[in-house]
């Protein structure tokens, strides 16, 4: 979340998902990959994905078929379903002591968007970044911590190294409509570290990155009508970096995508409160209200002067776009006690099963 406000490319390491949410011990967080991200992304890891899974549930089943038995039909059926556990689990990885606190540019946010680019992966996302990949390189200025009040936020300038945004596509299955596109977005990078006190980013952003993977891996079961484009963005928190560059250098046209729903910072706080920012003439802004009565909450207008997020972009290229989050999104915001502790369980469920209705409607072409 923005508010008023080198490195050379590494070598991919990997940290074991665990079917729990506590930290993974360094042993398993710094488990070595010989290869580049890039390769190891290319390369397809099959092998590999299935030793750093370990999970009890199976990710990416194909949707029902006929001919199933009752119990694979239900073990399929259960697939379909919202899973709060795996939400969790994303939120326990990406905010491991041993990531540093993601600071775009850094080991650990690098490692997360390696995360983030197996199991799409895994769930049979098409890559649409650079050279067959799902990432994006772009440049980054020096960036810096400094206190601004009780929080703490990024600035830059000069030369830096490079991040990546990470993004992944699923073609729709209706002939016309396929050529249309619904996109979903969440920053993955966050502020790093300062002496020793590092910036977990629970709810800024592992909580909308969360809820973006388990919508990827639920849309990629259902295959859309329209097709859709999943973005992790880098740099959000150094001033939109990652997402200003890819509107500056689309890697999917711009004049396709029909809309795209940002989830930033959507963990905390009362679980049916959120707001959302977007431009005063959004096509589309009847799906979520509709999409808000049909979860049981309130997602309600707010002015987002000196707030801003991955949507901007969008909107200036003339995309109509919106940024969800939380009503008390600024509690902990840009803290060290932004931890896993503090994000709301049911509030994820909620806002996860919003997208889910939000994204029916807009991948159908039913929107109003």
């Amino acid at each position: 979340m923005t508010t008023g406000k080198g490195r050379a490319r590494p070598q991919g390491r990997m940290p074991v998902e665990k079917q729990h949410r506590a930290n993974p011990p360094p042993n398993e967080a710094e488990a070595p990959i010989s290869r580049t991200r890039r390769e190891v992304i290319v390369g397809g890891l099959v092998a590999g994905l299935a030793g750093l899974t370990g999970l009890a549930w199976r990710w990416g089943e194909p949707a029902l078929r006929p001919g199933l038995s009752t119990g694979q039909a239900q073990a399929r059926g259960e697939q379909r379903r919202i899973n709060l556990t795996r939400i969790l689990d994303h939120i326990a990885v990406l905010t491991q002591p041993a990531w540093t606190g993601r600071r775009a540019g850094s080991i650990g946010e690098a490692k997360a968007g390696e995360y983030i680019a197996r199991l799409w992966q895994q769930w049979g996302l098409q890559p649409q970044g650079e050279a067959g990949t799902y990432f994006q390189t772009f440049p980054l200025p020096d960036l810096s911590l400094v206190m601004a009040g009780e929080r703490w936020r990024l600035v830059g300038g000069g030369s830096g190294g490079v991040a990546d945004n990470l993004i992944g596509f699923l073609p729709g299955r209706d002939a016309r409509l396929r050529q249309e596109i619904v996109a979903v977005a969440a920053h993955y990078d966050h502020l790093g570290q300062t002496g020793e006190d590092y910036f977990p980013g629970a709810n800024d952003n592992a909580s909308g990155v969360a809820v973006i993977l388990e919508l990827a891996r639920l849309m990629a079961l259902v295959r859309p009508r329209r097709s859709m484009v999943f973005f992790a963005f880098s740099g959000e928190e150094a001033g939109l970096l990652g997402s200003r560059y890819f509107v500056a250098h689309p890697t999917v046209p711009l004049d396709r995508i029909c809309g795209l729903v940002n989830f930033d910072a959507v963990g905390n706080g009362n679980p049916g409160d959120f707001v959302f920012w977007s431009g005063e003439a959004l096509p589309w802004q009847e799906a979520i209200a509709e999409a808000a009565r049909c979860t049981g909450i309130r997602v309600e207008r707010q002015n987002e002067v000196n707030h801003s997020s991955d949507h901007q972009p969008f909107l200036a290229a003339g995309v109509p776009a919106v940024t969800v989050t939380s009503a008390s999104w600024l509690i902990e915001n840009h803290t060290p006690q932004d931890k896993p502790a503090g994000v709301n369980t049911a509030k994820l469920q909620k806002i996860t099963e919003w997208g889910w209705h939000v994204l029916q409607i807009l991948t159908a072409g039913s929107e109003k």
